[in-house]
């Protein structure tokens, strides 16, 4: 949760202080671009789970529809996924995935280089090649800096630092090849995970 705070309050520092320079004055170079309506933005990267120290970095992916509701603000639906390898074992042991939802504000928005901040929430689950039957799956917050930049109108590749903070809460699994049993599970399981990805963006 300590990173995610202090990333939440990079971001809503540098949203005030930058809106407030450019509430009142819309520059015309922002019509260079195609900001509003829908846009689809993909990545790839690698992630560190911190604290799960069996696993080693993770190949990382994400698929993210978004809807900009002006210059500079765009919501976003992502799924999001990659395999976790054991640093004791050769092949991936299991798959981490989750839905987030996010909000983006772009702190320049009428250049090529355009910088960003996101935050937003996600639900996630583990699931286990060695147990198929189990899941494990939990929520948490979600924070990102980065940038994108733009080739043209509506092409654009960039750079995103991606901070989770996900406690897994409840385990699932099958009873006798038969119906799912849920459980809490407790304690509760602290995922949080660090991710470095390229992204490509089109708007």
């Amino acid at each position: 949760m300590k990173f995610i705070g202090q990333l939440v309050l990079v971001f809503l520092t540098m949203s005030v202080t930058l809106f407030s320079g450019n509430a009142f004055a819309q520059s015309k170079a922002d019509s260079l671009f195609s900001h509003k309506g829908f846009k689809f933005n993909f990545g790839l990267g690698e992630t560190r789970i911190p604290s799960e120290d069996r696993f080693d970095k993770v190949g990382w992916g994400d698929i993210n529809l978004g809807y900009g509701i002006s210059s500079r603000s765009t919501f976003w639906l992502g799924v999001k996924g990659g395999e976790v390898k054991d640093v004791d074992l050769d092949e991936p042991k299991h798959f981490f995935g989750g839905l987030e939802l996010t909000y983006q504000y772009k702190f320049i928005s009428d250049a090529s280089f355009q910088p960003y901040g996101k935050i937003g929430f996600g639900a996630y689950g583990i699931g286990f090649d060695d147990n198929p039957d189990r899941v494990i799956a939990g929520g948490g917050l979600t924070g990102a800096v980065g940038f994108d930049y733009f080739f043209s109108k509506r092409f654009g590749i960039g750079l995103e630092l991606n901070l989770k903070d996900i406690v897994m809460v409840s385990e699932t699994i099958k009873v006798n090849g038969g119906d799912d049993v849920e459980r809490d599970l407790e304690p509760h399981l602290n995922r949080d995970s660090r991710t470095l990805m390229v992204t490509f963006t089109i708007q």
